[in-house]
């Protein structure tokens, strides 16, 4: 083998690494869906309305989710923190 079929091939493998690496590291940081109720009448100490929920995040990381707000509404591509105003107070899952 010629010194350029060596450095073509070498070439290669190193994109192939790449590529692998880049999509184990996508599947080991990729987030599954998870599921809450929540019961927005109860009354506490906390930021929310008693007919909100609110998701808060830490702006030291990147975020991009999703919410199914339980009552017919959903918010896609959510970069920080997000408030959903229901119609009324009560008991609503959470995806």
């Amino acid at each position: 083998m010629s010194l350029l079929s060596l450095q073509v091939i070498n070439m290669v493998m190193k994109n192939l690494l790449c590529i692998v690496l880049t999509l184990v590291s996508v599947s080991l940081f990729s987030q599954t869906e998870f599921s809450s109720i929540w019961n927005t009448a109860n009354i506490g100490t906390g930021g929310s309305a008693i007919n909100q929920i609110s998701i808060p995040t830490n702006p030291a990381y990147t975020y991009n989710y999703s919410v199914d707000w339980g009552d017919g509404n959903t918010d896609t591509a959510v970069t920080g923190n997000i408030t959903h105003d229901y119609a009324s107070s009560g008991t609503y899952t959470i995806n």
